[in-house]
């Protein structure tokens, strides 16, 4: 009875001491396991794998693009014309067309209304510069009827001036064209096929030619007095004169 009581504590001593090595054998390969799971050092793995972001921060790098512009300065070349006025006068043609030159030659009275009618036209733009009658010469020529006029001036420093006045004052052409409509027999003097409304009159271009200032004046703007003044100044001297009596 106590052999099968000695027994049966035997066996069931060595059931435990085998269930607890097993237990114990199970828990260290659980444990084994356990460091299997060194899934942790993976992240190493990711950290490498971060590190490559470098490379993407090196590609984003922008590209710098240069452009060049280039400046193109314009430069402007003034030219200064200096003008010799030394011993000149001035000189340009008035055209009357319309109008028979051979006819007008052969009549001395309309040939002499036509050159006081350019001569009148010329005085009324000049003679605040002092041009009078003196200073004006007047030639007429075939091709219509040209009237080349040549104005001596009173000195040189005026010569300038006077280029401008008749370069640019038109009222010469226009006035001498109305003039010579409303002259007395003008139908006799007009070309063939032509009326009083085809006379029209054009002004060319000032230029200077040999001649220089007003006889007497030696470029100093000496005044030339015309005939009315002449006799006006006649009449005053001869009254003085009478009174003096």
């Amino acid at each position: 009875m106590v052999s099968k009581m000695v027994n049966t504590l035997v066996v069931a001593a060595l059931s435990l001491i085998v269930s607890a090595a097993a237990q114990t054998t199970t828990t260290a390969a659980a444990t084994t396991t356990a460091a299997a799971t060194t899934t942790a050092a993976a992240t190493t793995t990711a950290a490498a794998t971060a590190a490559p972001t470098t490379t993407a921060a090196d590609t984003a790098a922008p590209t710098t693009t240069t452009t060049t512009k280039r400046t193109t300065t314009k430069r402007t070349t003034t030219t200064t014309t200096t003008v010799d006025v030394e011993g000149k006068s001035l000189q340009f043609v008035v055209t009357i067309n319309g109008l028979d030159f051979a006819k007008v030659d052969k009549d001395a009275t309309f040939k002499a209304a036509v050159i006081n009618e350019v001569r009148k036209e010329v005085l009324a733009v000049s003679s605040h510069l002092f041009v009078v009658d003196a200073d004006v010469g007047i030639k007429l020529s075939s091709g219509s009827v040209k009237a080349t006029v040549i104005v001596a001036p009173s000195k040189e420093s005026l010569v300038k001036e006077l280029i401008k006045v008749f370069n640019m004052d038109q009222r010469i052409r226009q006035n001498v064209a109305d003039g010579v409509k409303k002259m007395t027999g003008v139908d006799k003097m007009l070309k063939s096929g032509k009326t009083t409304k085809d006379i029209k009159a054009t002004q060319g271009t000032v230029t200077l030619v040999k001649g220089g200032v007003r006889p007497g004046s030696r470029g100093g703007g000496a005044a030339v007095i015309s005939a009315t003044k002449q006799a006006s100044i006649a009449s005053v001297v001869a009254l003085l004169a009478y009174f003096q009596c």
